[in-house]
């Protein structure tokens, strides 16, 4: 199949719509090294060498704070479009990467063969060629089930070969499946048409510009296929190296300076006019342990930070009103389902009952984004 690193979904053509990108962190991020308690003694005393301080960090809500890093994104986006909900836990217990991803992006109580982003998109009101993407080589979980495409660069998108060899074969394809109508066809025709409308986009100027790395070049992508108007709806961008078992605090500043950087290019290239119709929620397979190791870093936890960015944001820290009593022993748990702020975000989006997208679970207003 064709595909990318991160994922769209959408009808072709002109009005602007709302557009969400989901951020999935791969190995499990560390939300109290990007969300730390500021001024909290146990969390001090968790991580005597790894904790953030009112100098590495500013302050939120509620006594969470974010590392500096994430600065210029949130004056960027104002405090009511950077939200974060803490302590968000998912169906997993097994702390393993394969049964936690299995599970987060599946999105049911038990492993499942289909998505909940796959799901998702056949709720949504007319559907499109561009309807999902991932931007990298291969789909993930969450879209399993769907037509989505994946999608590494633009500028190589499509068929093998020289443009004469392109051409030729691309019109050898269509005329052969124009002639069926079963779904494969109509798949093998949909994807053409993709193709034909990526090529037709041009070289693209961002009103800013990004970082030299992956995933900025994601979110560059990502920007100029919804600036283009050609249906794009969700998005799916990720990013590795969050399994942090040692000398977790350098790696995890770092990996800020990278994704900030990114999404901060991002919003900016979108500008005023399309920003409110863009929001960014991340997600990760567990959080980490409350206390850190031997080795300066943290292990498998159960509850993960997310963040609500953008447009349909409704700013803040969302979820327990106690932040501090989420921490049980060495782990982290609250009363918020992951799944609870994504129903939260698909519904934002458009998507019909957008509940049902998680059969099994029952659905509790958050409060992180906008109706």
């Amino acid at each position: 199949p064709l595909t990318a690193s991160y994922a769209f979904a959408a009808p072709a053509a002109a009005p602007v719509q709302r557009v969400l990108i989901n951020v999935i962190w791969r190995g499990g991020c560390d939300q109290h090294a990007w969300f730390p308690l500021l001024g909290n003694p146990e969390y001090a005393k968790a991580r005597p060498n790894i904790a953030e301080t009112a100098q590495t960090a500013f302050p939120l809500q509620r006594g969470v704070g974010a590392i500096n890093e994430f600065r210029p994104l949130y004056d960027a986006l104002g405090a009511g479009g950077f939200g974060y909900v803490p302590a968000a836990v998912s169906q997993d217990r097994s702390h393993s990467h394969f049964d936690a991803t299995d599970l987060l992006e599946g999105g049911m109580n038990t492993p499942s063969s289909d998505g909940w982003a796959a799901r998702a998109l056949r709720n949504l009101p007319n559907p499109a060629v561009l309807s999902a993407v991932m931007v990298d080589s291969n789909l993930p979980k969450s879209l399993a089930g769907s037509q989505a495409l994946t999608v590494d660069r633009l500028d190589a998108f499509g068929l093998a070969g020289g443009d004469d060899i392109k051409a030729k074969s691309e019109a050898t394809l269509a005329k052969f499946f124009s002639q069926y109508k079963d779904p494969v066809s109509k798949s093998a025709l949909e994807t053409l048409n993709g193709i034909k409308t990526i090529r037709n986009l041009g070289e693209y100027q961002p009103a800013t510009q990004y970082p030299d790395n992956r995933f900025a070049r994601a979110f560059r992508t990502a920007a100029q296929l919804i600036k283009a108007r050609v249906g794009l709806r969700f998005v799916t961008i990720d990013m590795g190296g969050y399994d942090t078992h040692t000398n977790s605090r350098g790696q995890l500043h770092d990996h800020a300076t990278e994704a900030a950087g990114a999404m901060n290019a991002f919003f900016q290239d979108l500008g005023t006019a399309l920003r409110p119709y863009v929001s960014v929620v991340t997600t990760t397979e567990f959080g980490r342990n409350w206390r850190e190791n031997g080795s300066g870093g943290t292990d498998h936890g159960h509850g993960m930070g997310m963040q609500v960015l953008g447009g349909g944001s409704t700013g803040g820290v969302r979820g327990m009103p106690d932040i501090a009593a989420t921490i049980q022993r060495n782990d982290t748990r609250g009363p918020v389902d992951y799944r609870d702020v994504l129903t939260e975000g698909l519904t934002w989006l458009g998507v019909r009952n957008a509940a049902s997208v998680f059969p099994g679970h029952r659905f509790r207003a958050v409060g992180a984004f906008k109706k």
